[in-house]
């Protein structure tokens, strides 16, 4: 190998904003086309009445939550497999009040208490989630009731639809500060 005059090494410029420990775009984008999401919800901004972006976080923990309890049971924290419940993937994408959030929901169809084929758990979920995330009050910083937007839901029916969502919204991960950018709920 011939040695370069300033003796740089051209992996440290390939990742040079990655600190130890931190993983690539590709490898998380290549671990999310492993998994077949079943709802795609886009939260809307809203520019007359800004999100913060741990509020959003916490509605989202909360609506988890109930929706594992209300389709799954109160055990379900007691599972050891993610797959036995529902969990979900969280990426924001722009900047100041323009700042929106994509988030994939996985849905445990075997798991599910609910009679119908896959279709009607899908729909079933998709009202739920809209229905409790609005029972959970929004307040600003006088204490009062604000406007919060609508989480607008999609179904996910095939597995090449689910990689192409996860494609989507994890196309921002390559920026230097994105890494604050996508979440998980707490598996």
């Amino acid at each position: 190998m011939k040695e370069t005059k300033n003796k740089a090494c051209p992996v440290v410029f390939l990742n040079r904003f990655l600190s130890r420990g931190q993983t690539t775009k590709h490898d998380i984008q290549d671990w999310l086309d492993t998994i077949k999401f079943g709802l795609h919800i886009t939260i809307e901004p809203t520019p007359w009445a800004p999100v913060v972006d741990d509020e959003v976080r916490q509605r989202l923990r909360q609506v988890e939550m109930n929706i594992n309890r209300k389709f799954i049971g109160n055990k379900f924290s007691k599972f050891k497999d993610w797959y036995d419940r529902f969990w979900y993937a969280g990426f924001f994408e722009g900047q100041g009040k323009w700042r929106h959030s994509h988030v994939l929901l996985y849905l445990p169809y075997q798991r599910m208490n609910v009679v119908g084929n896959h279709n009607y758990r899908r729909m079933t979920v998709s009202r739920t989630f809209v229905t409790e995330w609005f029972q959970i009050p929004s307040i600003n910083y006088l204490g009062r009731r604000k406007d919060i937007s609508t989480p607008y839901t999609q179904k996910i029916k095939r597995k090449i639809n689910s990689v192409r969502c996860s494609r989507y919204d994890s196309k921002e991960l390559h920026n230097k500060d994105a890494y604050e950018d996508y979440f998980f709920s707490t598996m």
